[in-house]
């Protein structure tokens, strides 16, 4: 079988770009909800306010201990909102895009920031750790650099000599700067409205992707037209 991306390594941000983060914090606030009222039902009412209280800006595990008089202290809920077993999904339009630059030969990996534990619970959550090899996968707190730093980037050259390179993401602010000065392709997944983190556009243009697209559906017959692979 033709594989057309043999000579690519694409890397992807986490947060997202593979799946929609705030279903993360829906699922920290349902794990939270249920760790103060101890039964399912309640838990969901409590949850649903959280994220309303999430929206208006409030100090959501504040007003969740005080809503419930628990005697649970803030630092407690923040260690099991950053540690439990998120309940998310691969995005819609992911599986399919990363089965297909498989089966065309490209590399895949990860650079994510957070802290390990966190970002290790949502990469086996969403199977990442099955189709990805582990070489491939650099989190931040690992490796005591946080993007845009270039170590974080270089580890993947180091890791995939050779190779032409292509970061994917969707923040502005530190996604694809470095990846730009080090002659990466880089492409940005524009935000359909749920974002945690706004894309800002007054951003110098280093700060920009190469190409933005609005799915990876889309993302395989970008790549082999930006590399002038044939299609």
């Amino acid at each position: 079988m033709r594989q057309p991306l043999s000579h690519y390594v694409v890397a992807f941000d986490l947060d997202d770009t593979l799946y929609k983060e705030i279903d993360f914090l829906k699922s920290g606030y349902y794990q939270i909800a249920l760790t103060l009222c101890g039964n399912a039902g309640d838990a969901s009412a409590l949850a649903k306010s959280m994220y309303g209280w999430y929206k208006a800006k409030c100090n959501v595990f504040e007003e969740a201990i005080k809503a419930t008089g628990s005697k649970y202290k803030i630092s407690s809920l923040l260690t099991l909102y950053r540690e439990h077993i998120p309940n998310i999904v691969l995005a819609s339009d992911c599986k399919e895009c990363l089965q297909t630059l498989i089966s065309y030969g490209a590399s895949l990996a990860l650079i994510t920031d957070g802290r390990t534990l966190t970002q290790r619970n949502k990469i086996q959550a969403l199977g990442l750790d099955k189709i990805m090899p582990a070489h491939n996968i650099i989190i931040s707190e690992d490796f005591g650099s946080e993007k845009p730093c270039a170590a974080n980037y270089e580890i993947i050259e180091q890791r995939n000599s050779g190779k032409k390179y292509c970061y994917v993401g969707d923040n502005v602010t530190k996604d694809f700067v470095t990846a730009n000065n080090r002659g990466w392709l880089t492409i940005g997944l524009r935000d359909k409205g749920c974002n945690i983190h706004r894309q800002d556009a007054e951003h110098r243009p280093e700060y920009q992707p190469s190409i933005w697209i609005d799915s990876l559906d889309n993302l395989p017959d970008t790549i082999m037209r930006a590399g002038s692979c044939p299609l």
